[in-house]
């Protein structure tokens, strides 16, 4: 006979479970062109996390990437900072292919 304690750890085991499933199975059907222009936008999983995107492709603006400024602890002077933009990341899934 299982304990209470247990019971609870195996619902929550079960819901983490499907969880992971339905997002696993939501980022196989994102738009691999797309993914592929944000990979070679961002080029690395740290610079997304660090907010190190690059703003400008040659000369012009990528509108595909947010800016900002920020102060650098080590050296107190202006850095630039960017990040793949919310049209950018909707760009990946279609909702009305995922929905179907």
């Amino acid at each position: 006979m299982t304990t209470p304690m247990e019971l609870v750890l195996l619902i929550i085991v079960a819901m983490i479970s499907v969880f992971s499933l339905r997002f696993g199975l939501y980022l196989l059907r994102a738009d691999k062109g797309a993914y592929d222009v944000n990979r070679n936008r961002s080029q690395s999983i740290l610079n997304v996390l660090l907010g190190k995107v690059r703003t400008k492709k040659g000369d012009f603006r990528d509108f595909n990437v947010q800016a900002g400024l920020a102060v650098s602890t080590k050296t107190n002077n202006w850095v630039e900072q960017g990040i793949l933009s919310d049209e950018a990341v909707d760009g990946l899934f279609d909702t009305d292919k995922i929905r179907s």
